[in-house]
């Protein structure tokens, strides 16, 4: 069974983890090391974090600027996209890049940090903890965001592998083919 990955971006940012069966697997805050100005997403305790569930796929939540942040704290929110998108590729996961308004459109929700807490609550009521705070809205956008990746990979997620593996053996087998009349023409 393959397990979806998906990423609510920055400092106070979450991951959440998917069968493609829809069973939430993991869901928690982002790992962070440093206090105050000098915290950062913790790159070696999040590619350990993703090792442990082997992910085939990732999606994060692409967002940029909003009008009325600092240039510092935009800076350390790019730094945390960064450290994310580069352990998720160091890992060789294809990543899919989603605005918050594309995926939130097509799984019915607006821009309402409690709609998205009560629609995970409500989509997984046995592991409501993981959503009973205000602050967990991020962890419950992380959750919802693989729902809607789930849904929008499910024909491919085992396709591309095989069709992978079916072009190698037609290219493995013309080659062999061709390698076998070079070798007739030669004799």
């Amino acid at each position: 069974m393959e397990t979806i990955i998906a990423f609510d971006p920055g400092l106070s940012g979450a991951v959440a983890f998917l069968s493609e069966a829809g069973e939430l697997l993991d869901c928690r805050d982002l790992p962070t090391i440093g206090e105050k100005t000098q915290r950062r997403v913790d790159a070696a305790n999040l590619a350990t974090l993703i090792r442990a569930h082997l992910p085939a796929r990732a999606v994060i939540e692409q967002v940029g600027a909003m009008p009325g942040n600092g240039v510092s704290s935009m800076f350390r929110f790019g730094q945390s996209v960064g450290t994310i998108a580069g352990v998720v590729g160091a890992l060789a996961i294809p990543v899919t890049w989603v605005s918050p308004a594309k995926w939130k459109r097509e799984a019915g929700l607006d821009a309402t940090a409690e709609r998205s807490r009560g629609r995970a609550i409500e989509t997984w009521p046995n592991q409501a903890g993981l959503f009973a705070r205000k602050k967990d809205h991020n962890r419950a956008e992380a959750a919802l965001l693989a729902l809607w990746a789930l849904d929008s990979f499910k024909s491919s997620i085992r396709k591309p592998q095989a069709a992978t593996i079916e072009a190698s053996a037609r290219v493995e087998a013309k080659d062999t083919e061709q390698a076998s009349l070079g070798f007739l023409e030669a004799s």
